[in-house]
């Protein structure tokens, strides 16, 4: 049996730190891709220009009065412009459909690429070129599954984890909430990671009563149990982006390692901290930040190694059970401060399938998330969990059963068929587009974001894309004259580029753009390129002056 390891560097989307990690897994068999052949469908013709009319007459009389010759040129003018502005307002569409098929597909660009564009406000359809080929979104999923979410339990929906209490039972029960301890919102917020447990902890303390807890259990029942997709690769199963996905998770399903050299040795930190692991440490100080971290597959055991002066930078290791991993860092805190003679933790099912608890229970805390914050961090930086996590949810909801990807596209097809949007080819494997297995269409992407624009939640849709040269995977893209113009989800796996949105060309008057390039051959920045290039195209063509606000001109 073949094993491989890998060094690669690895860094959370949305955060300020990255780490190095050791990837030791068994060979998998690679899935190439293949993309059906693109389609080209041809612009509608612009009008025929009128006809050239008018022969001169020369009259036999005296010449006309200069007034009266002044006042016929100024009238063929005034006719000549306005002839001109029509001839030119008919040829539009001709000309921007070549001006967007020279951005979308430059020379040097060689891939499979479908394009939809849509006036949002009229719904018609703008420019398209392989708009129905079935093609691997990358994270352009991420739109498919927030909008069902959305749509499903509305932008001010809460997810939840809570503890409770039954005489000297505590359970911890996960409501598949993926924002509880992430460290990107908690850093926002400017508390600890644990901070909720923390908080947990203190209102047993002052019960008087904590010294009788023996037991600790969760219950991660809402989701199921199968931590990883099956299409994902074997090989990427440490980094963060591959995170575990189950019903109750902290800090994104990942460990924090980083390692801290002083007195000549070195010493492993773990955030959150959880006596779970096993930690082998075969680091040392010295120059430089070159710190690994390495967790076989399936087991609790981080391996440490490399050089490190003063505290090196944190590597995202992802964990072999989500809910388990929660439970003991609660565990670990009960143990250290209240609860000493409180026992593992162990998973077991309490509540019913609505998440009610059974007579007897007392809720000690809720740590709440709603929905648009989710929405935000899943689309804005592209957070797979969130993604993930949001697609078996929409499988709980409308099967009534633990959530699982099965059932997450159980509700993608009714929201579909729901909204009436193109579906014919679409294959929904898993949420967030890391899946190669996954196939939608432009056409079906730019007709999804029309709908959201109407939706009775857009504002907290709008909200949740990234923003250009301002927020998330689109703060370094379309700075100048565009920025705070394009509203966008980005994506990207290997040989796959898109980017689906919403360019504002007036006030409250936008265009739904979905660009997706498949078999990019050569560097797929050259497909990323394209896409802003066609994105300014559409806005230098169609954008609309922007009326004079009041009070903002100059002084005289």
């Amino acid at each position: 049996m073949n094993v491989l390891t890998l060094d690669v560097r690895t860094r959370r989307i949305g955060q300020g730190r990255a780490g190095t990690t050791i990837i030791t897994t068994l060979l998998a068999a690679v899935v190439m891709l293949t993309g059906g052949a693109g389609r080209a469908n041809k612009p509608a013709a612009a009008g025929k220009p009128a006809a050239k009319t008018g022969a001169s007459h020369k009259s036999a009389t005296a010449r006309k009065p200069a007034a009266l010759k002044a006042s016929v040129q100024k009238e063929a003018a005034v006719k000549g412009a306005a002839a001109k502005e029509a001839s030119t307002k008919e040829a539009e569409p001709k000309d921007l459909a070549k001006l967007l098929d020279r951005a979308l597909m430059p020379s040097g660009l060689k891939a499979q690429m479908g394009a939809c564009v849509i006036d949002v406000s009229t719904g018609q359809v703008i420019y398209e070129k392989g708009a129905d080929d079935p093609l691997v979104p990358a994270s352009n999923m991420k739109l498919v599954t927030t909008a069902v979410a959305l749509d499903l339990l509305g932008a001010k929906h809460k997810l939840q984890t809570r503890l409770a209490r039954n005489g000297d039972t505590l359970v911890l029960i996960g409501g598949g909430n993926p924002a509880f301890g992430d460290p990107n919102i908690a850093a926002g917020q400017g508390i600890e990671r644990t901070a909720d447990f923390e908080k947990w902890v203190e209102a047993l303390k002052a019960s008087g009563s904590a010294g009788e807890i023996r037991h600790l259990v969760f219950d991660d029942s809402v989701l199921d149990t199968e931590w990883r997709h099956p299409s994902w690769s074997q090989k990427e199963y440490q980094h963060w982006y591959c995170a575990p996905v189950g019903g109750l998770t902290i800090n994104d399903g990942c460990v924090d390692v980083a390692v801290e050299a002083a007195g000549g040795k070195t010493t492993p930190v773990l955030v959150p901290a959880c006596s779970l692991f096993e930690v082998i440490n075969r680091s040392a100080p010295g120059k430089g930040d070159s710190v690994l971290v390495g967790r076989p597959q399936e087991t609790w055991q981080l391996v440490v190694s490399g050089r490190a002066a003063g505290k090196s930078r944190a590597a995202a290791v992802t964990v072999p059970d989500p809910g388990m991993f929660t439970a003991a860092v609660l565990y670990d805190m009960l143990k250290a401060e209240c609860c000493p003679q409180i026992l593992p933790p162990e998973r077991k099912k309490v509540t019913d399938q609505a998440g009610d608890l059974p007579e007897g229970w007392a809720v000690i805390g809720t740590a709440e998330s709603e929905l648009a914050d989710v929405l935000q961090r899943c689309n804005t930086d592209s957070q797979n969990l969130f993604a993930e996590t949001l697609m078996k949810l929409n499988g709980a909801l409308v099967t009534g059963q633990s959530g699982s990807w099965a059932g997450g596209r159980v509700a993608a097809a009714q929201f579909l068929r729901k909204h009436d949007l193109p579906s014919e080819g679409v294959y929904i494997d898993d949420g967030s587009g890391l899946s190669a297995q996954n196939r939608v269409t432009a056409r079906l992407l730019a007709s999804l974001l029309c709908k959201m624009r109407g939706h009775a939640d857009w504002e907290a849709w709008r909200k949740s894309l990234a923003v250009s040269g301002e927020s998330g995977t689109l703060k370094r893209r379309f700075k100048g004259s565009m920025e705070s113009k394009v509203f966008a989800k980005t994506g990207f796996i290997r040989g796959v580029s898109s980017l689906s949105g919403y360019i504002e060309i007036g006030p409250e008057k936008y265009v739904a753009f979905s660009f997706i390039y498949n078999n990019v051959t050569g560097w797929t920045g050259n497909a990323k390129e394209a896409e802003n290039q066609a994105c300014r195209v559409l806005y230098r063509e169609m954008a609309q002056p922007m009326a004079p606000q009041a009070g903002l001109g100059s002084r005289r």
